[in-house]
């Protein structure tokens, strides 16, 4: 039997480096103990959905939400969570994660503030609050940040987890091994949290719009159910492609671009029009917009934001 070639097993072998050496990590993950979430929006939902299929029990996930206790049922029916009432009541689980609007933050965290402390780790996915906020509305406990996406419930996450200074390996690890049961998840300074927001989190919108324009165009000589069938297919093929062999982009597309052809055409009308630069711009726009909430929230919040130097 023939081996794979060279340049193959060692990108192979670069991948499963790369894979096992995030935190030292291993690629089952032990289930955690007992995961509370407080707020229960699609994020949350997505997060329990993922992390439910990974294996772990639903009545192991603790939810709280500060309304709607019909969405805790919902939720209860669909994963097996076990709803709470009681907000205090998540202090039961190690790891609570904060899944409410920015602006919902010192009030949602205050029946905690007294309750969690230093064997908890709390894991805010609100967008724009810094991390000395959470420091400061929770003083006991250790504390990050995390911005996921809504493919989690896939286990296909982007997920970027930012963490104080000084932050223990052993309270690092427990946060990676959560994310990385749904996704992939990779570790950055807090001041990267804008461009984790743009890429990971927005970046998916951006990719559905494009992919939604070919489909339209399309749709003009396909049967619109044709066209999304293909269109599916071949984002889904192409994101597969890439994971499988992870050459840069750019080899890809020069694989596929064959001198005088139809790709080669369609790729000048992108660069002609703007189209591909508008992509960067998109994601640099997503960036700012996420830099003006931090600030605000920040400010909301009492709290002073520093500029990334």
């Amino acid at each position: 039997m023939r081996g794979h070639p060279p340049e193959k097993r060692e990108r192979r072998e670069r991948k499963g480096k790369e894979e096992s050496a995030v935190a030292g990590l291993s690629s089952s993950p032990e289930a955690p103990a007992e995961v509370g979430f407080l707020g229960a929006g699609r994020i949350a939902e997505a997060l329990i959905a993922g992390l439910v299929a990974s294996g772990v029990a639903g009545e192991s996930i603790l939810v709280a939400n500060r309304a709607r206790a019909e969405r805790l049922e919902e939720l209860a029916r669909r994963f097996g969570v076990r709803p709470v009432r009681n907000t205090s009541h998540l202090a039961r689980a190690p790891l609570v994660v904060l899944a409410v609007k920015p602006k919902d933050v010192p009030e949602a965290l205050a029946p905690l503030r007294e309750l969690l402390g230093p064997a908890h780790v709390l894991v805010s996915l609100a967008a724009g609050v810094p991390l000395a906020a959470l420091a400061r509305l929770v003083p006991g406990a250790a504390i990050a940040r995390a911005m996921p996406n809504t493919a989690a419930q896939v286990r296909a996450s982007a997920t970027g987890i930012a963490f104080p200074a000084g932050t223990p390996a052993s309270v690092r690890k427990r946060v990676l091994e959560l994310f990385v049961r749904v996704g992939s998840a990779v570790e950055v300074e807090e001041r990267a949290m804008d461009a984790v927001t743009a890429l990971a989190g927005s970046g998916p919108a951006f990719l559905y719009a494009a992919l939604e324009a070919m489909i339209r165009e399309a749709e003009k000589v396909l049967a619109p159910e044709d066209a999304v069938r293909l269109g599916r297919q071949m984002f889904a093929g192409a994101a597969r492609l890439w994971e499988v062999d992870p050459a840069p982009l750019a080899e890809h597309i020069r694989r596929i671009a064959s001198p005088g052809g139809t790709t080669e055409r369609g790729l000048a009308v992108l660069q002609e029009t703007g189209a591909l630069s508008a992509f960067g711009r998109a994601v640099a726009a997503a960036a700012e917009r996420a830099a003006e909430i931090s600030q605000d929230v920040a400010r909301s919040l009492g709290e002073e934001t520093q500029s990334p130097p």
